[in-house]
């Protein structure tokens, strides 16, 4: 009678701490989550408020978005780049070397 209480404690004892390592992998991969997507919006603030502050000064970026100005006009995108130099051909390639 007293081994199998024993039996049952330490069964009963193996099956709590499987459920708290579950519990405590659910918790982490929950607080990782939230701690990634807390980071990303940040980051993605960060980045918008730096971008706008380097681009019109703080005074101006800071109020822009609750002035209704439009833009005069849209930049020209700047044009592809030139080559520099001639593509290389070998000498047995060219048409003057023969």
């Amino acid at each position: 009678m007293i081994g199998e209480a024993v039996d049952t404690v330490v069964t009963v004892g193996w099956a709590l701490a499987a459920w708290i390592a579950a519990l405590a992998f659910v918790a982490a991969v929950v607080l990782h989550s939230v701690v990634a997507a807390v980071w990303w919006a940040g980051r993605v603030l960060w980045r918008g408020v730096t971008a706008a502050l380097a681009a019109t000064g703080p005074r101006t970026a800071l109020s822009a978005p609750l002035t209704t100005e439009q833009p005069d006009a849209v930049p020209e995108p700047p044009a592809p780049a030139e080559r520099r130099t001639a593509p290389h051909r070998p000498a047995w390639a060219r048409k003057e070397a023969a």
